[in-house]
């Protein structure tokens, strides 16, 4: 089953931010598509439910150095 979520990204201040990032959720098992708007400060992720868990994406966005807000997404 494939679940959307769309996550408020802080710490992004430029096109290779966003790049980073976008890099890091998308080698995340299960992930099929990921949308970054930097202007926005926005992630959307299309995943396979199955394969990962909205907290295994926030520690994905975590650890390429972002900040998910608490109660995210």
């Amino acid at each position: 089953m494939k679940q959307t979520v769309d996550f408020n990204i802080k710490g992004m201040r430029c096109d290779a931010c966003a790049n980073r990032l976008h890099n890091a959720l998308a080698s995340v098992p299960g992930v099929e598509q990921v949308s970054i708007s930097f202007k926005e400060g926005r992630a959307q992720i299309v995943f396979e439910t199955t394969e990962r868990h909205v907290n295994q994406l926030a520690v994905a966005i975590q650890e390429a150095g972002f900040e998910a807000p608490s109660g995210c997404p």
